[in-house]
C-alpha cells in the first residue's frame, strides 16, 4: 500500500500532509544517516491522528548532556511546527 495515497484518504489537507511528509522525511534521513545497523520506520493511522516511529539500533548518544542538548533542539523545532499546523477535524 502506497503511504501518500493512504494518508490522502484520512487528511485530505495538503498543508497538513506536506508539514507530515517533512516530519517523516527528516525521520527517515536521520535513520539512514545516524544508523550503522538499520532501524525501522512504523506510520500508524489512528482516530484521525498519524503515530510515527523511528527505531533503530545504533549505538545512541554517548553523555546524557548531548542527549538532552539535542532533545530540546528537537523539542523546540516540533513546537514550532506544531504551532503553525492547521489540524484536521
Amino acid at each position: 500500500m502506497e503511504v501518500k495515497s493512504t494518508l490522502k484518504d484520512y487528511f485530505p489537507s495538503q498543508d497538513y500532509l506536506r508539514r507530515l511528509g517533512v516530519c517523516v522525511f527528516e525521520a527517515e534521513a536521520n535513520l539512514a544517516i545516524h544508523t550503522t545497523a538499520g532501524g525501522n520506520l512504523q506510520i500508524v493511522i489512528f482516530n484521525n491522528r498519524v503515530k510515527v516511529v523511528a527505531q533503530d539500533t545504533g549505538p545512541g548518544i554517548r553523555t546524557s548532556r548531548r542527549a538532552l542538548s539535542q532533545f530540546l533542539q528537537l523539542h523546540k523545532w516540533l513546537n514550532k511546527l506544531v504551532s503553525a499546523m492547521s489540524w484536521p477535524k
